[in-house]
C-alpha cells in the first residue's frame, strides 16, 4: 500500500506538470507578443519580464528532469543513462544558471519599478538598465557556476529502498568552500534586497495619494499591475525558500518533498500575475483575432505533450503484448496492440 507521503509526492507532481502543460504555450504566445509587437517591443521594462518569465519556467522543467522524476521508479534506467552518457553536469549547470538568474533577475525587476515610481516624471533609459540588469544577474551567478563545473561530481547512484524496490538518489558530490560561502552569501544579500525593495513598493502603493501627484496618477495606475506582479511574484519566492529553509534545518521530510511543488508555483506565478496585474498585457493576449490562434497553439502543443509521454510508454507495453508469452500468443493482444499502433501513426502524420 502506498504511503502518505508516495501519494503526496504523485499528486502534486501531475498538479504542477498539468499546470506547466497549460501555462508554457500561453506564456511563449504571450512572450512572444510582448517582445515583437508594438508598443511592447520598445518596453525594456518588458523585454526584461519576459526574461525572467522564460528563465524561470526553463528553471521548473529542469528541477523536474534532473530531482523530480528520481522518486518514479520507472524511471530508473533513464537516469542510469544519464549516468552513462555523462549528462550529469550539463543538465546541473543548466539549472544551476537558471537558478539563479531567475533569483537575481527578479531584484532588477523590483528596483526598476521602483525607480519609475520615484522618477515618475522622468522618461528614464530603459534599455541601459535592461543591459546593466542581464549582465549583473549573468555576474552574480558565476560563483555557483564555477562551483558546480568544477568541483562538483553530480551522479545518481542506485539503491534499494526499504521495501526492497529500487530507485535513484542524485547526489552532488565535492564543492569548493570559498565559491560555495560566496554564492550562498550572494543568495542571501539578493533575497533580502529583494524583500526590502519590495516592501518599499508596497508601502508607497499603500499611500499613493499621499506620495504621487493627481497629475502623475494615471501613470502610476499604468505602472501598478507591474509592481503588484513584482510583489505577488517574490511572495510565492519566500514561500519556497521559507520550505527550503524548514526542510534545511528542521530536516522535514514533507517539505523535502513539497520543495517541487512551492518551486512549481513559483516559476508559474510570474506570468499568471503579469496576465491577472496588467490590463494592456491582458488586452495584448485576449483581443478580438488571438482567441482562434491561442486555442490552436494550445490544444496542439497539449497533445504532443500527452504523445510525447504516451508513445514511448505504449510501444514499450505493446512490444510485450506482441513478444512476450503468454500474450505473444494471444491474438487478441495482437489485435489490440496494432490498433494502438495504428492510431498512434495517424496521429503523428
Amino acid at each position: 500500500m502506498a504511503s502518505p507521503i508516495s501519494i503526496f509526492d504523485y499528486c502534486q507532481t501531475v498538479f504542477i506538470i498539468i499546470c506547466l502543460v497549460f501555462t508554457i504555450p500561453l506564456a511563449f504566445f504571450v512572450y512572444f507578443k510582448l517582445l515583437f509587437v508594438r508598443p511592447f517591443s520598445e518596453n525594456y521594462t518588458f523585454k526584461l519580464i519576459v526574461v525572467n518569465g522564460i528563465t524561470e519556467l526553463v528553471n521548473c522543467v529542469v528541477y523536474l528532469i534532473t530531482l523530480q522524476f528520481t522518486n518514479f521508479n520507472f524511471l530508473n534506467d533513464f537516469y542510469i543513462s544519464i549516468n552513462t552518457y555523462r549528462l550529469n553536469k550539463p543538465l546541473g549547470v543548466l539549472f544551476a544558471l537558471t537558478d539563479g538568474f531567475c533569483l537575481h533577475t527578479r531584484l532588477f525587476i523590483a528596483m526598476n519599478r521602483l525607480k519609475t515610481i520615484i522618477f515618475i516624471q522622468q522618461i528614464s533609459n530603459d534599455a541601459v538598465f535592461f543591459l546593466i540588469s542581464i549582465s549583473l544577474s549573468l555576474s552574480l551567478t558565476l560563483p555557483a557556476l564555477a562551483d558546480y563545473s568544477i568541483f562538483s561530481n553530480p551522479t545518481y547512484t542506485p539503491f534499494n529502498r526499504s521495501d526492497g524496490s529500487p530507485a535513484v538518489l542524485p547526489q552532488t558530490g565535492g564543492s569548493n568552500d570559498i565559491l560555495r560561502t560566496t554564492s550562498t552569501s550572494i543568495r542571501i544579500g539578493v533575497s533580502l534586497a529583494t524583500l526590502l525593495v519590495n516592501m518599499v513598493l508596497a508601502f508607497l502603493i499603500s499611500r499613493e495619494r499621499r506620495f504621487i501627484d493627481f497629475e502623475d496618477r494615471k501613470k502610476f495606475n499604468g505602472e501598478k499591475g507591474l509592481i503588484i506582479t513584482s510583489i505577488v511574484t517574490y511572495a510565492f519566492y519566500m514561500l519556497y525558500c521559507a520550505n527550503n529553509g524548514s526542510n534545511w534545518w528542521f530536516v522535514a521530510l514533507w517539505c523535502g518533498y513539497a520543495q517541487w511543488l512551492f518551486l512549481g508555483l513559483n516559476s508559474i506565478t510570474p506570468f499568471w500575475c503579469l496576465l491577472l496585474f496588467t490590463p494592456s498585457v491582458r488586452r495584448l493576449a485576449f483581443n478580438r483575432g488571438n482567441e482562434e490562434a491561442i486555442f490552436d497553439y494550445c490544444q496542439s502543443i497539449f497533445i504532443v505533450v500527452c504523445l510525447v509521454i504516451t508513445i514511448p510508454l505504449a510501444c514499450f507495453v505493446y512490444f510485450k503484448l506482441i513478444f512476450v508469452r503468454p500474450f505473444s500468443e494471444n491474438y487478441t493482444f495482437k489485435l489490440i496492440a496494432l490498433n494502438g499502433i495504428a492510431v498512434s501513426n495517424f496521429l503523428i502524420i
